[in-house]
């Protein structure tokens, strides 16, 4: 049997509106998880093993993306 995937939610207020951050995964330290970071129309997905670098690492793409425009 499958286990049960960890799911958070984080809200975070911008100039730009509202960051929202999807968390799956990372259940136990080493093992993989996925970051979908969007904030406006603009959506960025992003994985690896460490909640706190990978969701260091989506904002820093999300800004990149934003940037750009």
């Amino acid at each position: 049997m499958r286990e049960l995937e960890s799911k958070e939610l984080i809200f975070v207020p911008t100039n730009l509106g509202i960051l929202k951050a999807h968390v799956n995964g990372f259940q136990r330290p080493g093992l993989p998880g996925v970051i979908y970071a969007c904030l406006g129309r603009h959506t960025i997905r992003v994985t690896g093993t460490n909640k706190r670098e990978t969701l260091r690492r989506s904002i820093i793409k999300l800004n990149h993306v934003i940037a750009k425009k």
